[in-house]
């Protein structure tokens, strides 16, 4: 199978026609470079590509020095959309709300398409329609349940509070957004707000948005912490939660002492925070979604369809990496040698499974093994 990395600044379900394994290709518009977060989602999915031996094109449609550009996606779309030689299914993200757009790019070209990580929002689904009865190409889609995220990193924070006694004058948590566009962001600040509705002693005392970047998230919590306090420090992913750590240390308060924190995206880094007592989890998981999909898709062009019933879009819980479990984690984990992993393991086709497990217990099972 070959691996291509390259950059750019009818009602009744339609069942794949089954295929010899390798004869079907696949490419993935990333919407991030290639490294941090979006870089290990490629690295799981060409992992499980491999295990596979399917053909894999990803194409990262940011740099070092951009970040998530719609441009770029767009642009990446255009072209894969007028190639001779079209992929068998795209798969792509609905991020920055350019979910439509792509869709209906690739779509005009005949290629099938497949979401991960966010797929279109209902308003959007109202006027493309649904996937497979509306559009026969849109097979489906793979997201993370980010709303049981987020509401599991504020249960943290409220716990790791009480425990120290802060709740008493009441637990006072700032809330660090990567960004508001995307339906990740909306269901994992809902979580939030599902946990902080549940605790009376709780509020959420700012929401501020930081564009995933730590630099931003340091001079915006520094000046919060200037004028105003926080008990918790609610990330939503984890360069940004290192940007918090590096303000409040500029502050005198030492994290995880004075002032907890939460990330997500399950990075070594964080783990290795956690470790140390700085953050009280890391959440995530969803780095595999990119196998996930590859595993999904496999079953789907060998005859073995993934949809439940009529619905083709399959979410996933996530899991937290929390001082209990981190020393297992950052074993198995902490060099990100996603070769090590036996994706086929996964797959109905493959290991003749009859559920899809993926889960954070399933993962480290499978490593070695």
């Amino acid at each position: 199978m070959k691996a291509i990395f390259s950059t750019f600044a009818t009602l009744a379900f339609l069942a794949a026609t089954p295929v010899q394994a390798g004869e079907f290709s696949v490419v993935f518009i990333n919407p991030g470079n290639g490294t941090s977060f979006w870089g290990n989602v490629a690295g799981t999915m060409q992992a499980a590509a491999n295990d596979l031996d399917i053909d894999l094109e990803i194409i990262h449609t940011a740099d070092e020095s951009t970040s998530r550009d719609r441009f770029s996606a767009s642009k990446a779309a255009k072209d894969v959309a007028s190639r001779d030689k079209k992929p068998d299914i795209a798969v792509i993200v609905n991020e920055q709300g350019q979910g439509p757009e792509l869709l209906d790019t690739l779509n005009k070209a005949g290629i099938k398409t497949f979401f991960l990580a966010s797929k279109l929002t209902d308003e959007q689904e109202a006027k493309t329609g649904k996937a497979r009865k509306d559009i026969p190409n849109l097979i489906g889609s793979l997201t993370p349940d980010y709303e049981v995220a987020g509401y599991e990193m504020a249960q943290s924070l409220i716990t790791a509070a009480k425990a120290s006694g802060k709740d008493k004058d009441g637990i006072s948590i700032l809330a660090l957004l990567g960004d508001t566009a995307t339906p990740a962001a909306t269901e994992r600040e809902d979580g939030l707000k599902r946990a902080v509705a549940e605790e009376p002693s709780a509020k959420i005392v700012r929401a501020i948005s930081v564009y995933w970047k730590r630099d931003t998230a340091k001079e915006r919590v520094s000046a919060f912490l200037d004028r105003e306090k926080a008990d918790g420090i609610w990330a939503a992913n984890d360069p940004i939660a290192f940007g918090a750590m590096d303000a409040a240390r500029e502050k005198g308060l030492k994290p995880g002492t004075d002032i907890s924190v939460v990330g997500l995206n399950w990075s070594t880094d964080a783990q290795k925070a956690v470790k140390a007592g700085e953050m009280t989890l890391t959440h995530g998981g969803h780095l595999f979604g990119g196998a996930w999909a590859m595993v999904l898709l496999y079953d789907y062009f060998n005859g073995k369809d993934f949809a439940a019933g009529d619905n083709p879009d399959v979410k996933y819980l996530m899991s937290a990496i929390t001082s209990e479990n981190v020393d297992e984690f950052l074993t198995k984990l902490g060099n990100e040698d996603w070769e090590s992993i036996d994706f086929s393991k996964f797959s109905k086709v493959k290991a003749g499974v009859t559920d899809y497990t993926f889960s954070a217990d399933a993962i480290l099972a499978a490593i070695g093994n």
